[in-house]
């Protein structure tokens, strides 16, 4: 009888150290989480339209990471730290052709800080061919692009941010993929 009564008062106190933990990682995560929202105010893919849409089902704002929590858990906390998520809109996380989730979209930090500084977006080299091609437009860095994607360059740069929220956009082709992308149509 006292060691089935030992047996599950252990047991109890194992699933009591679990959930105490397991919310522990939720609210670190929901600070830091508030932490991004703060820092980023906004979408911070280049000119989103998600500012004129209003509040819609694509304009909604996620904090995105870096790292996803299928890929091992959080135990250390480690993506739920600031430099490691960053603030966009759903279609631009997740809904978009386009898009961080669908694996299209990367966002490079350019600092040892991670996504508390500058970044760099990055597009599938051979998306942005495909939607240059189907517009017409820039036939030539279409060109380019698709050689780029047969040597197996698989990204190409979009856009870099000089500080946070701050995007320089180098060629032409970059500003009108931009542009588009912008839309929120693609």
């Amino acid at each position: 009888m006292t060691f089935t009564t030992n047996f599950k008062k252990g047991r109890t106190a194992l699933k009591l150290a679990r959930e105490s933990r397991r919310r522990e990682i939720e609210a670190y995560e929901e600070r830091n989480k508030a932490l991004v929202r703060r820092r980023d105010k906004r979408c911070r893919f280049p000119r989103c339209g998600c500012q004129r849409l209003g509040v819609t089902m694509k304009a909604q704002r996620e904090v995105s990471h870096e790292r996803h929590k299928g890929m091992g858990g959080d135990p250390g906390m480690v993506r739920s730290e600031t430099d490691a998520m960053i603030l966009l809109c759903r279609h631009r996380h997740q809904d978009a052709v386009v898009s961080r989730t669908r694996g299209t979209l990367r966002a490079e930090p350019l600092l040892v800080i991670g996504f508390d500084g500058p970044l760099r977006w990055m597009i599938d080299t051979g998306c942005a061919a495909d939607l240059m091609d189907l517009c017409g437009v820039y036939p030539a860095t279409v060109e380019r692009l698709h050689k780029l994607v047969d040597s197996g360059k698989r990204f190409v740069v979009l856009a870099t941010e000089s500080a946070v929220g701050q995007c320089m956009v180098g060629a032409d082709w970059q500003e009108w993929l931009i542009d588009k992308l912008a839309e929120m149509e693609l």
